[in-house]
């Protein structure tokens, strides 16, 4: 039971963080700072699913996927 109360913790306190974060994005009044704190979010999800991967739950690896390539493509397939 110990374990379920420590995952639980941890997936309260990546919550919060992704959350204050989602606040900076909403704060941002320019778009260098929005596309900044855009990338700052995605670094955070990125490593919350991670870390949830290696706990064992492999349902988010598509999750992570688009995380680190949302169009599915790589950057050398990208236009100019």
């Amino acid at each position: 039971m110990r374990l379920k109360i420590e995952r639980v913790g941890i997936v309260e306190a990546e919550l919060q963080l992704l959350t204050q974060s989602l606040h900076g994005i909403a704060a941002a009044t320019d778009a260098e700072t929005t596309l900044a704190k855009v990338t700052a979010f995605l670094k955070i999800a990125d490593k919350v699913i991670a870390r949830h991967l290696l706990l064992g739950q492999p349902e988010l690896s598509s999750a992570r996927s688009v995380l680190v390539d949302p169009g599915g493509s790589n950057d050398s397939e990208r236009p100019a």
